[in-house]
């Protein structure tokens, strides 16, 4: 189970859901795979969360057939989301679910949504129906309206199968050596490496997140909120901000939980 899996998994278990999650990242499978497992999850008969299941539910979201899940496909020629799709959708979405317990809408390239229609998107998202999750998946969240990113809980997909963090000669160095060592080494480092040890970084505290929510909720959301600084200097440094200042802003707010 990835990191991203066991964090959804946490929502499913503590019935937390969400309405609006953003699967951001590069197009894949395995963005694919985990949106349609989360799908299932949320309607599963047997509350098999992330697990093989072959109940009735399951099968229909698999094949595409399970009347509360559905797909915002786009224009096939221009491959835009149009407002009339998403008013259709919203009307749906304000249905009461006909067999599962949650309305599923997922929305693919959802960074493909024209003004129109996201604004239209945006205002089911403010004011959400009591049982309807939408599923938004962009390759490029900085395409999205920021009104609607800010209504989302985002999941990061790694443009790779995920590998455990601590293999990471980064992250060695940060448990072996300390919190002083591993800024030190990042200073010096080229930034596509940097971005990937901000990746694994990321990987390393969502672990951290889900196995200490049980033991120590406080601490979980300690190493959310250092999720959110890690975000913060990733798209800093999209921006092309000065790398060592977006650094410098990371190590006085990771403070004492890198120590």
């Amino acid at each position: 189970m990835t990191s991203s899996d066991r964090l959804l998994l946490a929502h499913l278990e503590g019935n937390r859901i969400a309405h609006t999650y953003l699967f951001s990242g590069p197009e894949g499978f395995q963005k694919n795979e985990l949106v349609l497992a989360f799908a299932k999850a949320l309607n599963c008969e047997k509350k098999r969360f992330f697990g093989s299941c072959d109940c009735l539910s399951c099968r229909k979201i698999q094949n595409r057939v399970h009347p509360d899940v559905q797909w915002f496909e786009g224009d096939k020629k221009t491959g835009s989301m149009k407002i009339e799709e998403v008013r259709s959708k919203v009307y749906q979405a304000s249905l009461k679910p006909y067999e599962g317990r949650w309305k599923v809408f997922i929305m693919n390239h959802a960074e493909n949504l024209t003004l129109d229609a996201a604004n239209a998107l945006l205002k089911t998202l403010e004011e959400p129906p009591e049982h309807s999750v939408f599923l938004l998946l962009a390759e490029n969240k900085s395409h999205l309206l920021e009104t609607v990113q800010s209504r989302a809980f985002e999941v990061r997909t790694p443009p790779e199968p995920e590998k455990d963090p601590r293999q990471h000669a980064q992250i060695r160095l940060l448990e072996e050596k300390g919190r002083d060592a591993f800024f030190e080494s990042l200073r010096s480092a080229a930034k596509p490496d940097l971005q990937e040890t901000l990746e694994t970084l990321l990987l390393y505290l969502r672990d951290h997140a889900v196995s200490e929510w049980k033991k120590s909720p406080e601490r979980s959301k300690q190493c959310l909120k250092a999720i959110d600084s890690v975000y913060e200097v990733q798209e800093a440094l999209d921006s092309n901000a000065n790398q060592k200042l977006a650094l410098t802003h990371l190590e006085i707010h990771l403070g004492q939980l890198l120590r």
